[in-house]
This record gives structure tokens, sequence and C-alpha cells, in this order.
């Protein structure tokens, strides 16, 4: 299973008089709900919206999901002054990143932690943390015959390439080259 955590928001808005105010998101206001057998939801109330406020959220989530590994999208129906994706990931995978959709990241930056994973047994690995982060992101507008969104939006996909089997201490290749293919 997926684990949210750590979720905070906070919504500016303008009162009356036309002053800044800031909204904090009350923990009480974030729920859990059961889409199907497979699928729980976790949505939130934001306080204080109106029309032209700014919503700011921020959440951890921890995955088992090394193979689908969490797409961001930088972009949606709605500009984003601001996203940011902060992935930390166990050295002992290798992924294929790839930004898609027309719009480049505003930076990038990676650093080294030091025994940050631990599958058990004693055993530690070092992890690389990645941040990406997109700034000024106009709202995506779709075309006619347009087949899937998606596909033209600016985001970051994650596609493991290969991992360490850390009991036997072998190179797992899954990404196949096309001269793999053929002999």
């Amino acid at each position: 299973y997926e684990e949210v955590t750590e979720m905070q928001g906070l919504a500016y808005y303008e009162d009356g008089s036309g002053k800044v105010k800031e909204a904090t998101l009350d923990p009480k206001n974030v729920f859990q709900t059961k889409e199907n057998r497979y699928w729980d939801v976790i949505k939130f109330a934001m306080p204080n919206l109106r029309k032209g406020c700014i919503i700011e959220y921020s959440y951890h989530l921890e995955t088992p999901r090394r193979f689908n590994f969490k797409t961001w999208n930088f972009q949606d129906y709605i500009p984003k002054i601001y996203s940011e994706y902060e992935a930390h990931i166990p050295a002992v995978y290798d992924y294929n990143v790839s930004l898609r959709g027309p719009y480049p990241l505003t930076q990038t930056h990676s650093e080294l932690e030091r025994e940050c994973f631990s599958p058990g047994g004693g055993v530690k690995c070092d992890c690389s943390k990645i941040t990406y982060i997109m700034k000024d992101i106009p709202a995506f507008v779709p075309e006619n015959y347009m087949t899937s969104s998606k596909n033209f939006m600016s985001a970051i996909y994650l596609e493991l390439s290969m991992y360490y089997n850390m009991e036997t201490g072998t190179k797992m290749k899954l990404t196949k080259e096309w001269k793999d293919l053929y002999y």
C-alpha cells in the first residue's frame, strides 16, 4: 500500500477590504475514502476558498511501487506558479527519467543521502535525493482531435531500468535495447 503523511495546506485569499489573508488546512479536514476494493483516495477541504485565491499544499508519499514510480504532473487544467517534485531513490534502483510536454524544468538538484534505505537484514544503502522544479506553468488547454491530454502535459516519468538484487548481488536489467530484441 502507498501511505500519505505530512499533509499540509495553505490558502491565500483577499478579504473584503483587499487585505491578503492566510488560512491553514486543519488536519481534521483531511479524509480517506474507499474508492473501490483496490483504491483509497485522500481528499482535503481547504478553508476560505474563493475565486482568485492561491492554494499551496504538500504531502509525503511512501510507496512500495518500485516498477511504477509515481509520475509527477507539473502541468494541469489550472495554472501553477510553482511545482516541485522531490524523490528519494535507493541506490539499488536505476531509473530512466523523461520529461514530457512543452515546458522545461526551471531547476533540478540532486544530492547523495548516506544509508537512507534498509531493506532488512541490517544492510543499508545510500539514496539519491532528486528535486525537480518548474515555475510559472500555464493551464493546459486541450485541442480538438487530441487523443489523450496527458500525453501533452508537462510531466516527469520514471521507468525502472535496472536494479541490484541485494540477496544475490546480481544486476537485473529490465529495459531492453534494440540489439537485445533481435539476438
